[in-house]
């Protein structure tokens, strides 16, 4: 090939490197972006809902009563007996 024909082929080979890197820090910048946004839409989302949601008391039965009064002291030895007991029924 002649020397401008060299020359072209050359710039055009460039051109299309330039293009394509430009695509891809394109795409990179545009994920990163919907990959933000999409973390900051989560947190709104859960933020909205909890200030929406308010304290909620804790739901007991009607049977149970709300507070326990007086001592009490669970033993790991006494919690494993009564977990077997419970499990041999």
């Amino acid at each position: 090939m002649s020397r401008p024909a060299d020359l072209l082929q050359a710039v055009l080979k460039g051109t299309v490197l330039i293009a394509v890197f430009a695509a891809v820090l394109v795409a990179l910048l545009l994920a990163w972006w919907i990959a933000a946004m999409a973390i900051v839409g989560w947190i709104a989302y859960a933020g909205v809902r909890r200030l929406f949601a308010g304290k909620k008391e804790h739901e007991t039965r009607e049977d149970v009563p709300l507070i326990i009064e007086g001592e009490y002291r669970v033993e790991p030895e006494s919690l494993a007996d009564s977990r077997r007991e419970h499990h041999s029924k």
